[in-house]
């Protein structure tokens, strides 16, 4: 095996085939150490698949796949240093707390006061110590959560791969072992690739995230980067609360363009790598939380549409209001509560929504166009 001075993490062109199934495609990604980079896209697009190959729980069937500078196709998964932590936690029903969390020691053939004094550790740091002589199938799904991710931990791995850990917790401690995840990282400093299809928890934690669908990675980069100035109309409408509106260029001034859609004109910026003419259809991208809203009209010619009430949507102190434009049109609204008050939001009632120009983004012209 040949030393490479390649990143820490790095796939090379790696595809899976399931028969005639082509689950991953051609996949390529670079990751350096201690990054905390998220896989996201919707069921079924390639990103658990692509993490099994990574844990050696899949061989890729093209393409390689580099750790450290050593290729790892034929490494045992045993051999990697890459444990996964998996939706369904996977813990050992008939052991122990404890005994979970020891397993790897024991089969690297560490000794006993050695696999004590780091199990222990690691419980303690997850704050479930008092709980290491409970058998697992009597803890809650919080404290499975925590002893899986100590199981994965205590060997002290180079690269932590997570598979939708958070799925089958609850709301309220989704978000509090999101911010335990974000804590772990930060003071372990190691490498962690997260694999999940909810966008809140992507762009939360990672550093990076990579968008996936239908087997290939379609944009990745920086979480803002992802959700403000997505690359195409799928990462538009996947990521963020985004709203899309397209018709023809009608004039260009300077850096921005005149947009004429059934809803009226929309002016929006044009960043320097994208080139239209007039008369080119376009779409352009608003972001649900840049939107205003009011029920009187607005003093503006563009950038202005209206829309009856549908209904509405609580998360938190958030509120989502669903406008439907036309039969079968809807636009989303997303405001603080205080933001709201003294507007008519009852089914059916009417409001004006507007933006500013700086606010809306022009998708590139992409093959899904």
């Amino acid at each position: 095996m040949t030393m490479t001075t390649d990143p820490f993490l790095v796939l090379d062109d790696i595809s899976k085939s399931f028969g005639t199934v082509e689950a991953v495609r051609h996949v390529s990604m670079e990751i350096e150490a201690g990054e905390f980079v998220a896989l996201m896209g919707p069921s079924g697009c390639g990103k658990t698949t692509t993490l099994r190959m990574i844990a050696g729980l899949e061989a890729p069937s093209a393409g390689e796949i580099r750790l450290d500078g050593v290729r790892m196709n034929e490494v045992k998964p045993w051999r990697r240093d890459t444990p996964l932590v998996w939706q369904s936690f996977a813990l050992f029903p008939f052991m122990t707390v404890f005994k979970n969390v020891e397993f790897g020691l024991r089969m690297r053939k560490i000794d006993k006061a050695t696999r004590r004094r780091k199990t222990m550790d690691w419980l303690e740091r997850l704050g479930i110590g008092d709980l290491s002589q409970r058998d697992t199938n009597k803890l809650s799904g919080g404290q499975q959560q925590r002893v899986a991710l100590a199981r994965a931990l205590v060997a002290e791995p180079r690269v932590l791969l997570l598979d939708e850990p958070f799925s089958a917790l609850d709301a309220h401690l989704r978000v509090q072992m999101q911010s335990e995840l974000a804590r772990l990282h930060r003071q372990l400093g190691i490498t962690f690739l997260f694999v999940t299809h909810a966008q809140s928890e992507a762009l939360a934690m990672a550093s990076r995230v990579a968008v996936m669908n239908e087997g290939r990675i379609v944009q990745i980069g920086a979480p803002l980067a992802v959700y403000r100035a997505p690359t195409s109309r799928f990462v538009a409408e996947f990521v963020g609360m985004n709203n899309i509106l397209t018709g023809p260029v009608t004039r260009l001034n300077g850096n921005e363009a005149l947009v004429q859609t059934d809803f009226g004109p929309l002016c929006a910026p044009l960043p320097p790598t994208h080139r239209v003419a007039p008369g080119e259809r376009i779409s352009v991208v608003i972001g649900a939380d840049r939107i205003a809203l009011s029920d009187d009209d607005v003093q503006s010619t563009e950038n202005v549409v209206k829309g009856t009430v549908l209904g509405q949507e609580f998360v938190g102190a958030m509120i989502t209001v669903f406008l439907e434009l036309a039969p079968g049109v809807e636009f989303r609204i997303q405001k603080q509560q205080h933001e709201l008050q003294g507007l008519d939001l009852t089914i059916g009632s009417t409001l004006t929504a507007w933006w500013t120009t700086e606010h809306a983004y022009v998708l590139p012209q992409t093959d899904e166009d």
